[in-house]
């Protein structure tokens, strides 16, 4: 079911136990290239294969915060550099559904979740790296779908818009979108706790 990829409190990603059989069976590794995403895209990758999965809220571990020369320390605060790590992320995961033969069953959810995951941050950068980035991910995506394909997908609309003034390579107009994106993906409350946040580091 998508809904248990897309939908359910399943993040952090790395709250996760795997039978050794499944890894077998599947073939599915852990992208060890990817810096950023790696656990979205190990996820995203193994999921579908499993005959079963069970949910559980008890928090077994805490997440250590990494140490000052890590990957992950060294990628944060680049945002460009972020984007550009989604967007390997979103490279992988839609390659691995490509072969497993998902896109096909799922593309709404899963185009949702890059504009989601991917897009939106993009959107938030400088106009010239944004228009380059956005450039990057259409290229993802029309490589799997066509433009036709992508322009009749059954999105929300807050997705929708985002997706076609990108396709039409109107960046800005896209980006102007964001809050009403961000009030219809999370919520009033959201929104109003992040300019809340905003105007007290002011």
């Amino acid at each position: 079911e998508p809904s248990l990829l897309f939908e359910e409190h399943t993040q952090p990603f790395l709250r996760l136990a795997v039978r050794r059989t499944l890894l077998i069976e599947s073939g599915v590794r852990f992208d060890e290239t990817l810096y950023l995403g790696e656990d979205a895209a190990f996820l995203l990758s193994l999921l579908p294969h499993a005959k079963g999965v069970r949910l559980m809220s008890d928090k077994l571990y805490r997440y250590r915060l990494p140490h000052s020369g890590s990957i992950m320390q060294s990628v944060k605060g680049n945002d460009a550099e972020e984007c550009i790590q989604g967007i390997n992320t979103v490279i992988s995961i839609f390659g691995n559904w490509a072969e497993t033969g998902l896109i096909k069953r799922y593309p709404n959810e899963l185009v949702e979740w890059s504009i989601k995951y991917s897009l939106y941050t993009i959107l938030r950068q400088e106009p010239a790296v944004r228009d380059e980035l956005a450039t990057l991910l259409c290229d993802v995506w029309m490589a799997h779908f066509s433009e036709q394909q992508l322009r009749e997908l059954d999105l929300p609309r807050h997705a929708k818009r985002l997706l076609d003034e990108v396709l039409d390579g109107d960046t800005d107009r896209a980006s102007q979108l964001l809050p009403e994106y961000r009030l219809a993906e999370y919520g009033a409350v959201d929104l109003g706790l992040t300019v809340f946040d905003r105007l007290i580091k002011r």
